[in-house]
């Protein structure tokens, strides 16, 4: 006779709201919770452990989280935006340390996240742990901050997520980044996710993603992402591969970079990403199922870049997957 299978033991602070979180995330186990509510939220008196004891700004759940934990902090808008105020930069050294906005999946603007004030400093947030997920929220700033994200982590997912800039000054800076990658390790996956802004003007000659600071940055993949520029100058660009900055590959798979240049911006772009020769950038960027509107053509150095495998000539690079007017 078969014996009963002992129940294994369960964390006594386990709860079944780790359960439905842990769906949420798409993983099997979580550890601590910690709630912020922009609006109702209390850094002095709660807690952050239940939506009623909220705390106001990621940075205070943040200082409660433990590295390697698993804990996740939820932002749980009292009212719109829903997006809290930090005052700080914030590091995200925390490994295996999540966040998500308790809101509609949407791809710009989810009505959860952060916004880091002008008290903060550049970069706003970076992000060094590993295995970290962030989704369904907005990271964002509207103060004179060069760089929005530093990403020197590895393994990281970003699901839903609106990363945006929103500040004239700063768009006119060459020294502009909305995410910034700093040799790191790569490997991170966005998924869904959208970068830039189409309400304020960049002049400058900067750049939505940086890859940058040497050699590093391997094999980082953007999925079904937006890209966005609202341009009055030929001069910013959606990426920048710098000097040995773009190690094996970095993938982006059925996305759309667009200037407003057909629509309400001055300008079209050139191109949409500012490249160095193969050899020189360490790996390439793969372009695959993507469309661009706005621009003239895809990379500076065609010889950096790949669609679907094809010749690197510049006429193939130029002419496929343009938006164009139909037929009639």
């Amino acid at each position: 006779m078969a014996l009963a299978k002992e129940a294994l033991p369960r964390d006594a602070n386990y709860v079944p709201i780790q359960d439905s979180v842990g769906r949420v995330l798409g993983i099997p186990y979580v550890g601590n919770i910690f709630y912020v509510d922009a609006t109702n939220g209390n850094d002095t008196t709660g807690t952050g452990r239940t939506p009623s004891t909220a705390l106001a700004t990621v940075t205070a759940a943040y200082a409660l989280t433990t590295d390697n934990n698993h804990d996740v902090i939820i932002i749980v808008p009292g009212a719109s935006p829903g997006r809290t105020t930090e005052v700080a930069s914030i590091v995200w050294d925390h490994s295996f340390t999540h966040l998500i906005g308790n809101v509609a999946p949407l791809y710009n603007t989810p009505r959860a996240g952060m916004t880091f004030s002008s008290a903060a400093t550049s970069p706003c947030l970076t992000i060094s742990g590993v295995g970290c997920i962030f989704k369904n929220v907005t990271i964002s700033t509207s103060a004179d901050l060069n760089v929005l994200v530093n990403l020197t982590g590895a393994r990281n997912y970003f699901s839903g997520v609106s990363f945006f800039s929103a500040n004239e000054v700063a768009g006119n800076d060459t020294n502009y980044r909305i995410v910034a990658f700093d040799s790191g390790d790569g490997e991170n996956l966005f998924d869904g996710c959208t970068f830039g802004y189409d309400s304020n003007p960049r002049t400058a000659a900067n750049y939505t993603l940086g890859f940058e600071g040497g050699n590093g940055n391997p094999r980082n993949v953007f999925k079904n992402c937006i890209f966005t520029i609202y341009a009055d100058a030929d001069a910013p660009r959606h990426a920048i591969v710098a000097h040995g900055s773009c190690d094996r590959y970095n993938l982006f798979d059925n996305c759309l970079f667009t200037c407003n240049a057909d629509s309400t911006a001055p300008v079209a772009l050139t191109d949409v990403f500012e490249t160095d020769v193969c050899g020189d950038q360490g790996g390439v960027l793969i372009v695959k199922n993507c469309m661009q509107v706005g621009h003239t053509g895809w990379a500076s150095q065609v010889t950096g870049v790949r669609i679907l495998g094809s010749t690197t000539n510049d006429t193939e690079l130029t002419d496929y997957a343009t938006g164009v007017n139909p037929a009639a």
